[in-house]
């Protein structure tokens, strides 16, 4: 095994160590959602969390608003709340567009880890039969 495999095998994580004994890790959705929130994009996966609820309310609240404001009142009134309705919907879809991106990022990762480590087994077998 040459140094980069040394390192390679250095770096494994605790739940690669149960895929080298043939163990079949947990592929779950909450299992790659919780991996958004680590590591230096963390910051921006909680930052969007937070602004996902924060216009999910307010989608809730526009069209609430919108249905209850009398017939009478103003047509500007009813626009306004249908367009804060229609704003939040959006800026929500939006932001769950980039959540399951970056869910897709985190399971792309993880396979690539894999493909790495199958890669390095495979050149050590190699090398110990020579």
């Amino acid at each position: 095994m040459n140094e980069h495999d040394r390192k390679l095998a250095e770096a494994l994580l605790a739940d690669d160590a149960a895929l080298l004994s043939g163990e079949v890790p947990d592929d779950s959705i909450f299992r790659d959602i919780a991996g958004t929130f680590r590591g230096r994009r963390g910051v921006f996966t909680w930052f969007a969390w937070f602004w996902g609820f924060v216009f999910a309310a307010l989608m809730f609240y526009g069209g609430y608003r919108f249905f209850v404001t009398d017939a009478d009142a103003a047509l500007g009134a009813k626009l306004n709340w249908g367009l804060v309705c229609i704003f939040s919907v959006l800026a929500n879809a939006m932001i769950k567009i980039w959540a399951w991106m970056e869910i897709q990022r985190v399971g792309l990762q993880r396979e690539l880890k894999r493909i790495e480590l199958r890669v390095a087994m495979l050149s050590g077998d190699r090398a110990g039969s020579e």
